[in-house]
């Protein structure tokens, strides 16, 4: 958030659209909080409010199929409630991303040919805002990992102190990792703030998958300068041995 507002921005939060004005000369828009009403004037209006599910004419009642919601209850293999009926993608729920969709579709036709299908996981599946600077994140958040019983640690390294940020003229951001202290340090959560957020988010989906600690992560040799030596400094602060931090 004060990242946008520092490339003047304006946020509203906690704001309805209660009204839009189209003339000649752009759009009005009426926005209506508990704070009183504002008018805001631009040259577009975006509209992005969610998306919402087209499933009430497949005839999924009359195969055995309950809608929650309006989407389609899956397993891990895209196995609905009724014996040979599979689902896939946006239809299934959130999170909708199309790679979430193409993990789906992996998994489902591995299972129905016997394939020794691996499961989707939903927590495993990296998300990325393609906005300046990127955001991306993967697996738990701190709060989320508390509210399963986790004992988490954290670890944060800024991109301020990153060699090939500086370099780059891209030093705003942030890499905030989430450990299970209980179970070996074992990773469980990562969030990105940075220009190239979404290439770094890999490395921490990788190390979902594999069940890597903060030590595994520590003693992966990074090249140097490189933006991926944030997440191995991130682990090293989770650890209380930060070098540069």
């Amino acid at each position: 958030n004060r990242s946008l507002r520092r490339q003047k921005m304006t946020i509203l939060t906690g704001t309805r659209v209660t009204g839009v004005d189209i003339s000649g000369e752009g759009v009005t828009v009426v926005a209506t909080a508990s704070r009183g009403e504002q008018a805001v004037t631009a040259d577009a209006v975006i509209v992005a409010i969610g998306i919402k599910p087209n499933t009430e004419n497949l005839g999924l009642e009359a195969a055995g199929i309950n809608p929650n919601g309006g989407f389609i209850p899956v397993d891990a293999f895209g196995r609905t409630t009724t014996p040979g009926i599979f689902a896939i993608g946006d239809v299934t729920g959130p999170p909708f991303l199309a790679h979430k969709a193409s993990a789906q579709a992996l998994a489902c036709i591995d299972f129905i040919a016997g394939l020794n299908p691996v499961p989707v996981r939903m927590d495993h599946i990296p998300g990325c805002t393609y906005c300046n600077p990127q955001v991306a994140s993967v697996g738990l958040t701190e709060a989320a990992a508390r509210i399963r019983g986790i004992d988490a640690i954290t670890g944060t390294f800024p991109f301020r102190a990153n060699g090939r940020s500086i370099a780059m003229n891209e030093s705003e951001g942030i890499v905030k990792l989430v450990f299970d202290r209980a179970d070996r340090n074992r990773f469980v959560g990562a969030h990105i703030l940075h220009a190239m957020a979404s290439e770094l988010i890999a490395e921490l989906g990788l190390a979902l998958t594999v069940g890597a600690t903060a030590t595994d992560i520590v003693h992966t040799v990074h090249a140097h300068p490189t933006l991926s030596e944030a997440v191995m400094e991130a682990a090293e602060d989770a650890l209380g041995r930060p070098i540069h931090k």
